[in-house]
Order: C-alpha cells, then sequence, then structure tokens
C-alpha cells in the first residue's frame, strides 16, 4: 500500500467531496474522460482513495477541478480522524466541533 501522508489525505479529502455531491467513482471516472480526453477508469479512482496508486499531480489537479475545489484545500492535513474535518450534512463533530 502506498499511503504516505498526502495521498492519504488526498484521498481522504477528494472521497468526501465526491460523495458530497453524490458521485460514484464511475461517474467522475466518466466525467474524467469526457473533460479530460483520457480512458474512462473507475479502478483508478478506487486506487486513489484506497491509497493503493501514488497520485500524480496532473491527476490530482484535474480530480480538484472536476469536483469544484481548490488543490490546496484536498492537500491540507485532516485535523481531526474521528470526522476527517467533513461531518455529514446537517450534523457537527463531537469530538471537533466541525459543523456542515
Amino acid at each position: 500500500m502506498v499511503e504516505p501522508v498526502i495521498e492519504r489525505t488526498f484521498a481522504i479529502r477528494f472521497r468526501q467531496r465526491r460523495e458530497a455531491r453524490g458521485w460514484s467513482q464511475a461517474i467522475v471516472a466518466s466525467k474524467l474522460a469526457s473533460m479530460f480526453c483520457r480512458p474512462e477508469d473507475q479502478a483508478l479512482i478506487a486506487r486513489v482513495e484506497k491509497g493503493k496508486r501514488r497520485i500524480h499531480l496532473e491527476d490530482a489537479h484535474q480530480l480538484a477541478f472536476l469536483i469544484g475545489a481548490d488543490i490546496k484545500d484536498l492537500l491540507t492535513p485532516v485535523e481531526c480522524e474521528v470526522c476527517n474535518d467533513f461531518p455529514p450534512a446537517g450534523y457537527s463533530c463531537q469530538t471537533c466541533g466541525a459543523k456542515r
């Protein structure tokens, strides 16, 4: 498993935002393919999110753009291990107090 801190942080933050949009990994792969003229590869998204593939800078930039996030936000270290700084919509974390 790859899982250096930066890849883990990106994976956690990207998955949170993907799920918040209600997108499956397949939808992300399809949008990535159509927007950036690349092969549709849902397995790539799964490997990135599970920390089984290093995230290349170009991939990170394209994925951040795709979900409308600033890449620096996806690379900011997670402070709360309970909610990963992103509690479910309408809830607040009892550990860190983050709200959404």
